[in-house]
């Protein structure tokens, strides 16, 4: 009987000191939750600037507009607008961003892979994406 107590005990003192190892702390999961928000109200603040109208945008070139003849009452040819064509930063996990593109589709890319539209990402960092236009060289940063 005795020995039973003891075995008992020394099963009880082992998963203890298992379990121990596998519990996180309050402070891990406050750091996972705070990321998560942070990366939500960032996704969130570039759809509001994107719907806004105030993201970057890019001149896209069109076909060569040939002469209308317009008869009276018939609405005027208006030039091309002004589209963004530019992908809306996601996440970043890493050395990887997800983007999403105007066409709705999504992509991860890391540093030297070519994306949509004619883009080169430069750099990946907590602080945001950096893509090269391949046209022109002209930078744009993605946060």
């Amino acid at each position: 009987m005795e020995n039973l107590k003891y075995a008992v005990l020394f099963l009880l003192t082992c998963g203890i000191a298992h379990a121990d190892q596998d519990v996180k702390t309050v402070g891990d999961l406050d750091h996972l939750q705070s990321g998560r928000v942070f990366y939500d109200a960032q996704t969130a603040f570039n759809r509001s600037k994107m719907a806004a109208g105030q993201a970057d945008t890019v001149q896209v070139p069109s076909a060569p507009v040939t002469s209308v003849t317009t008869t009276p009452g018939s609405p005027a040819v208006t030039p091309p607008v002004p589209v963004n064509t530019l992908p809306v930063l996601e996440k970043v996990a890493g050395a990887v961003a997800t983007l999403n593109f105007a066409d709705g589709s999504s992509a991860m890319a890391r540093v030297g892979d070519s994306i949509q539209g004619g883009f080169t990402v430069k750099s990946v960092s907590m602080r945001g994406v950096v893509i090269r236009r391949s046209a022109d060289g002209h930078e744009f940063t993605l946060n």
